[in-house]
């Protein structure tokens, strides 16, 4: 298996955000949110993420100017969305945050 994680952290909080910077660069897109159900941001990275986290909380699909991605998953034992601002989610992404919320 290949590794592809550069840096590290024991930390859920400081993981997830060096997960989210890593996809957000490597996917070229503006931000990524990963929230539970109630809206409440988990981790994020980029502009403007609670703006972001409280448009895909209202159940708006379509920002003017750009596209609005997001996927929901189980993820340690709670249903999370990961949101994109600029349209593009990876398995990847989806799979790494399973493992740090798992």
């Amino acid at each position: 298996m290949i590794e592809r994680r550069n840096r590290r952290s024991a930390n859920q909080a400081e993981a997830m955000q060096l997960l989210l910077a890593a996809h957000r660069d490597r996917l070229d897109v503006r931000t990524l949110v990963v929230m539970r159900e109630d809206g409440h941001v988990l981790a994020s990275a980029g502009d403007a993420p609670e703006a972001v986290a409280s448009t895909i909380a209202a159940g708006a699909s379509d920002v003017p100017g750009t596209t609005l991605a997001t996927w929901q998953l189980q993820a340690g034992g709670d249903k999370v969305t990961i949101g994109s601002l600029g349209g593009k989610l990876s398995c990847e992404l989806g799979d790494g945050v399973r493992r740090i919320l798992g």
